[in-house]
């Protein structure tokens, strides 16, 4: 289906190149690691180029690792993930727009910036 769409085909292309890349970080929110040619992108990036992945997810973790066992590379994947915040969206970031521990520590953890 990808390959019938120039725009999403050019999207996968780029997501590949950057994860070819060494010692790159990624950010996963709201991926349910059911797509084999994604999860097979990311495998050889966490593999042969030190990926490290940091997923945010309103599942808890242990839930989300029994789950892992049963998608494509799934077992593969988990040996890059980093860091795994147990938040939904609103958690990291309030409505009321305040600073949350959430967003401050997924901040350090994934950019290295501080926030006082």
């Amino acid at each position: 289906q990808m390959k019938r769409e120039p725009l999403l085909d050019w999207y996968f292309d780029l997501f590949r190149e950057v994860l070819e890349r060494k010692n790159q970080k990624i950010l996963i929110i709201g991926y349910g690691f059911a797509d084999e040619h994604i999860n097979k992108v990311i495998r050889h990036a966490v593999e042969d180029q030190n990926l490290r992945i940091f997923i945010v997810s309103p599942q808890d973790h242990s839930n989300f690792m029994k789950a892992m066992d049963d998608k494509p590379f799934g077992k593969e994947l988990t040996q890059g993930i980093e860091q795994y915040y147990h938040n939904d969206l609103a958690q990291i970031f309030p409505p009321d727009q305040s600073v949350s521990i959430y967003y401050k520590n997924l901040r350090k953890d994934f950019f290295g910036l501080n926030i006082r």
